[in-house]
């Protein structure tokens, strides 16, 4: 089998920056096994939620190979220590490690797993969509600067989203004691 070429190789990097980077939010539901690409499509889901019987694993040192194209989600998910394990030994690990290991956000009985990405989706939907993909770009703009980089760009983004008609019917919405237009029941 010949190696993905330069060109595939970009097409799944930027598949895999356009998932993490979505303005929407991303929900991985795991079910069964996550192995290789299947395990970087987790770690560029903003949530994961997984069963207790799902597996994990990356395979590829078996293989003579290497998690290449994975490899900066898989450690900005689970950090380098945690990579570095999982990337050196292709070893395979359940939901509750999947969980420990800071790869999916909750695991679920085999039997709930529906119901617990039922009740994420429900939290989501007393969001604000702007809302979300605003908190989106503020983590890639923030997450590898210093604080004393940001300052300037965080204060001019609360000041813009809290004059945004979202906001104002949030704030409304809140002193009045009645749910948001954008909440969906």
């Amino acid at each position: 089998t010949p190696l993905p070429s330069s060109e595939t190789a970009g097409n799944i990097d930027a598949m895999l920056r356009a998932i993490n980077e979505a303005s929407q939010v991303v929900i991985a539901r795991v079910d069964g096994a996550a192995i290789g690409a299947g395990f970087g499509l987790i770690c560029v889901s903003d949530i994961a939620i997984a069963s207790e019987s799902a597996t994990f694993s990356l395979p590829e040192v078996r293989l003579g190979l290497a998690p290449a194209f994975i490899s900066p989600f898989v450690i900005d998910r689970v950090g380098i220590t945690r990579a570095r394990e999982l990337f050196l030994t292709g070893r395979r690990f359940g939901g509750r490690d999947a969980e420990k290991y800071g790869l999916i956000h909750e695991c679920a009985a085999d039997n709930a797993l529906d119901t617990a990405v039922d009740g994420m989706l429900g939290h989501l939907k007393q969001c604000a969509p702007g809302a979300i993909a605003a908190a989106k770009e503020i983590i890639f703009e923030v997450r590898s600067k210093p604080t004393t980089e940001t300052i300037q760009y965080r204060a001019e983004y609360v000041n813009k989203l809290r004059e945004a008609e979202e906001a104002q019917e949030g704030m409304r919405a809140f002193i009045e004691k009645r749910p948001a237009k954008w909440v969906v029941d």
